[in-house]
């Protein structure tokens, strides 16, 4: 039905392969297992995508594993020259990460981002240039989303959250918005 409404096809079942991009990310959740609720389309100049992605947590040696879901949206976008960088709501995981291995990028003159996001990626001063004002200010008016982005593929997250079908299109109007940002 949410499919319906926002005019995108649906597959309750997917495998990873579904969606090729995803093998150029690196998702900090744990290990990708496979799609529910696939919902796939056009807009925005690019092919978008909204489902939910199921993993595998692996715990401390003896503790076992979970499976857990989070609703992601995409977009794969011709347009889009993105280099590899993630921005993830900054807590206590992140800054113990940070600490063993220091990769969170901060800017001096956006202590509030820099304070609630860890930004980091393998080209620094790629990373750097893409980042301005309207991205920092998005980023400090909704500091739940997390965003990878690769190429020419961009996700959007709430880390560990699954999105209830009335907000899914609030998902895709920010990865459409997000996808003309980073332009």
């Amino acid at each position: 039905v949410a499919a319906a409404k926002l005019g995108l096809n649906f597959k309750a079942q997917a495998e990873l392969a579904e969606l090729p991009f995803l093998a150029g990310f690196d998702l900090f959740e744990g290990y990708p297992l496979k799609l529910e609720n696939l919902m796939t389309g056009k807009s925005a100049g690019g092919h978008i995508a909204v489902f939910d992605l199921v993993y595998r947590n692996v715990g401390r040696s003896g503790a076992g594993t979970t499976t857990s879901r989070q609703t992601m949206a995409a977009i794969v976008a011709g347009d889009l020259r993105l280099p590899n960088f993630f921005v993830r709501p900054e807590g206590a995981i992140e800054t113990v990460l940070n600490t063993v291995s220091p990769v969170d990028i901060d800017f001096d003159e956006r202590p509030d981002f820099s304070r609630k996001f860890m930004l980091y990626g393998s080209d620094e001063t790629a990373i750097r240039a893409l980042f301005d004002a309207p991205k920092f200010d998005f980023f400090e008016k909704n500091p739940s989303l997390s965003i990878a982005g690769s190429g020419n593929a961009m996700l959007l997250y709430i880390p560990r959250s699954v999105a209830q079908p009335e907000s899914l299109g609030q998902y895709l109007s920010f990865v459409t918005y997000l996808s003309q940002l980073f332009r």
